[in-house]
C-alpha cells in the first residue's frame, strides 16, 4: 500500500523531530563548568581527554591570555583552542558533569579522575563516619569527633544562620523552614579533609551544592583542628549557604564569587567582632574590572581576590548602609547582570553605560580606602 503524500510528509517530519531529538540529547551529554561558570554547549567540544573551548569563552575566564600562544584545533573555520594549554597552570578544578557520571579535572595535572554522579551529588550521607559523633539543631546535622567543639556549635550553628537571615531581612522567607537538615562535616585530620568531595586543598572549610538532583543538596565542609578557627569558617559557609536558598541556581554564576566571597567575610567578622559596620583595607587591592573574572594561579591571587572582596562589601555597605546593600543581594536573585544591578541600586551614573559604571564604582571604591580607617580585626 503506498502512502499518500500528506501521510509521508507527516512521518518524515516525526523521524527528522525524533533525529533532532537524539542529537540534542548527545550535545547535551556534557555539562562544562569553568570555575563554577557555566558554558553553553555550542561552545566547547569534547575529544577524549583533550577539551576545545571557544575563543569568547577564554577571554571570559582569562582576560589577559595570549591567543597566539595557545594550541589551535585542526579545524580551523571554528575558533577553538585547547582548554588543557590554558589552565595548565592553574590550581583550580574543572568539574564536567555528565548524565551518568561526573569528571573532576585536576587542571594542574590534568589528570582524570571517574566518579560516579550518585556519589558525588548524592553521597552527603554516605560519607563514612565511624567513629564520628553526631548532634541535630533546628537547621544543621553536625558530624565531629571534639566533643567540647561539638558541645560549644551545638548552641552556636543556629544562632548563626537566624542571625545572618535575618541581616538580610530574610525573616518571613521559606529559609526560616527547610525541609531538611544540612550536614556539616567536621574533618579531624588533613587526610580526612582532603578526602571531602570538590573541597579546595588550600581552603580550611567549604560549602558544597547541587542543584542538579531532584531535590538541590547542599553540605557544609570544616576542619576540626582549631577550633577558634571552626567558629570563623562555619558562619563563612552557612552565609554561601543562605545566598545558595535565596539565589537558587544564580549562586553558580561565577560573575558574582566576589560578591558571594565577600559578603560572606564579612558576616564572619561581624560576628566575630560583634560590629554591624566593618572597613577592611586590603593589602594588595585588586581593581573591580579584575574582581569580575579573577585568575586564581598562586595563593597570593587567592588571597588578594578575597581582601578585595571584602573590603567592596564593606565599602558598599559602610558608605551606602544596610539596606541598599540588601536591594542589591535581591536583585542579584532575578538577574546576573552583576554591574547594572550595582548601578540600578546605586546610582553611580545617571545613565547606563557600563565602562562608566565600572570607573565609578573603581573611584568610589578608592576614595573610600583613602577616606576611611581601617577596623582592627586582629
Amino acid at each position: 500500500m503506498r502512502l499518500g503524500i500528506k501521510t509521508r510528509k507527516f512521518f518524515l517530519f516525526l523521524f527528522s523531530f525524533f533525529f533532532l531529538l537524539i542529537l540534542q540529547a548527545k550535545s547535551q551529554q556534557y555539562l562544562l563548568y569553568i570555575f563554577n561558570l557555566p558554558i553553553d554547549s555550542n561552545y566547547y567540544l569534547i575529544e577524549g581527554e583533550n577539551i576545545w573551548i571557544d575563543e569568547k569563552v577564554i577571554h571570559l575566564i582569562q582576560k589577559k591570555v595570549e591567543i597566539k600562544n595557545l594550541k589551535k584545533y585542526f579545524d580551523v573555520s571554528k575558533r577553538l583552542y585547547s582548554l588543557n594549554s590554558l589552565c595548565q597552570d592553574n590550581k583550580d578544578k574543572l568539574i564536567l558533569i555528565k548524565n551518568d557520571q561526573t569528571k573532576i579535572i585536576d587542571v594542574n595535572t590534568l589528570r582524570y579522575q571517574q566518579q560516579d554522579l550518585q556519589n558525588v551529588t548524592n553521597n552527603y550521607n554516605n560519607i563514612k563516619v565511624e567513629g564520628y559523633r553526631t548532634l541535630e539543631t533546628k537547621y544543621f546535622k553536625l558530624f565531629y569527633t571534639n566533643y567540647q567543639l561539638g558541645l560549644i556549635l551545638s548552641n552556636l550553628l543556629d544562632t548563626y544562620y537566624e542571625n545572618i537571615v535575618g541581616f538580610f531581612d530574610f525573616r518571613y522567607s521559606d529559609l526560616y523552614r527547610l525541609n531538611y537538615k544540612v550536614p556539616i562535616y567536621l574533618a579531624p585530620t588533613d587526610e580526612v579533609y582532603k578526602k571531602f568531595n570538590l573541597v579546595p586543598d588550600w581552603s580550611t572549610g567549604a560549602f558544597v551544592f547541587d542543584f542538579f538532583s531532584p531535590t538541590p543538596n547542599f553540605v557544609i565542609y570544616a576542619h576540626e583542628r582549631d577550633s577558634f578557627l571552626v567558629q570563623r569558617v562555619l558562619p563563612h559557609e552557612i552565609t554561601h549557604l543562605i545566598l545558595a536558598l535565596h539565589w537558587k541556581e544564580n549562586v553558580m554564576d561565577f560573575r558574582t564569587k566576589f560578591i558571594q566571597e565577600g559578603v560572606a567575610q564579612y558576616m564572619e567578622y561581624r560576628l566575630l567582632t560583634g560590629l554591624e559596620e566593618i572597613t577592611i583595607h586590603p593589602s594588595n587591592k585588586l581593581k573591580f574590572q579584575d574582581m569580575l573574572y579573577p585568575v586564581f594561579n598562586s595563593k597570593d591571587d587567592v588571597r588578594n581576590f578575597y581582601e578585595s572582596a571584602l573590603s567592596f562589601t564593606s565599602f558598599l555597605i559602610v558608605q551606602y548602609g544596610k539596606y541598599k546593600y540588601i536591594q542589591f543581594i535581591r536583585k542579584c536573585r532575578y538577574s546576573m547582570d552583576v554591574i547594572k544591578n550595582l548601578n540600578d541600586v546605586y546610582q553611580f551614573t545617571l545613565f547606563y553605560d557600563e565602562k562608566k559604571v565600572i570607573d565609578q564604582i573603581e573611584n568610589r571604591w578608592e576614595h573610600f580606602i583613602k577616606n576611611s580607617s581601617p577596623t582592627p580585626l586582629k
